[in-house]
């Protein structure tokens, strides 16, 4: 597992633990029509392959990805947790 991909999985983590409800329920609502959005370009995503055990770890291109994800998934939290904080 690269730095990089620890760093953004630690970077998430710390602001899951920030996360109230409001701020979850925001980055899911957030998130999903990313989904949505993602699915209208490129068709229906196969998410049998995110369920299925494997022990081939990831390979350097998937990392990437998954690395661009935390950053993307951190991001929105950060912004819902501004958010949420200048509401109240």
């Amino acid at each position: 597992m690269s730095s990089d991909l620890v760093s953004s999985i630690a970077a998430v983590d710390h602001l899951l633990a920030l996360a109230d409800k409001e701020v979850l329920q925001e980055t899911a609502q957030l998130l999903a029509l990313m989904l949505a959005h993602h699915e209208r370009l490129h068709g229906e995503l196969d998410i049998s392959v995110l369920t299925e055990p494997t022990d081939d770890g990831l390979d350097e291109d998937m990392e990437d990805l998954v690395v661009r994800s935390m950053e993307i998934l951190a991001g929105m939290l950060s912004n819902a947790i501004s958010l949420t904080k200048a509401q109240h």
